[in-house]
């Protein structure tokens, strides 16, 4: 036809086959996939990474009331999906290493920036680490290493919280399904 691009889902995204024809777009991914003629309005900010953190811009949706499209994060949505997670927000910037073991003497792994969201093992702890779960990278199959620790409290180096909780089991929907997060935060 006439008119037409080649659009393809960003690395990462998945689409749910068996969602229903109600089911509101997750992600930019979902609704350029998308199939049926819906007509379907979101939006989606650029949002530039530090030099120092090394990643490309990442697309971030906007939540806005004009919108009024409740969304997910791809690290709420997969911790939904399974047991023991828990989703953890990084807040020590401008990056925050990833170890393959609990101790700040370990090999760094990965680099997380302010604002990611990881997915936890709720089980594994160790004191103040925080084990990710694989479900935490674009590509669950292929985590950075076989372990992968996040440092949670560093009060005992200097550092203070490094991550907040931002969704657990039992935690609820938040009523409209959406993360905890303001659109003053998101814009």
């Amino acid at each position: 036809g006439r008119g037409g691009a080649n659009l393809k889902p960003f690395h990462g995204d998945s689409i749910d086959d068996e969602a229903s024809s109600e089911t509101r777009p997750l992600d930019l991914g979902d609704v350029l996939a998308r199939e049926e003629s819906t007509f379907v309005i979101g939006a989606w900010t650029l949002e530039a990474l530090p030099p120092e953190c090394c990643r490309l811009p990442e697309l971030r949706p906007v939540q806005d009331p004009l919108l009024n499209m409740p969304w997910k994060s791809r690290a709420r949505r997969r911790a939904e999906q399974g047991e023991n997670l828990s989703v953890w927000r990084v807040i020590y910037g401008p990056r925050l290493a990833i170890r393959e073991a609990p101790s700040p003497s370990a090999a760094p792994v990965e680099v997380l920036c302010k604002g990611e969201e990881v997915v936890v093992d709720d089980g594994a702890s160790e004191g103040p680490w925080l084990r990710l779960s694989p479900a935490t990278w674009p590509n669950p199959a292929l985590p950075p290493a076989d372990a992968c620790w996040a440092l949670q409290d560093g009060s005992e180096f200097g550092l203070g919280i490094l991550l907040e909780r931002v969704w657990g089991p039992g935690d609820g929907d938040g009523g409209d399904g959406a993360d905890e997060r303001s659109a003053a935060e998101v814009h």
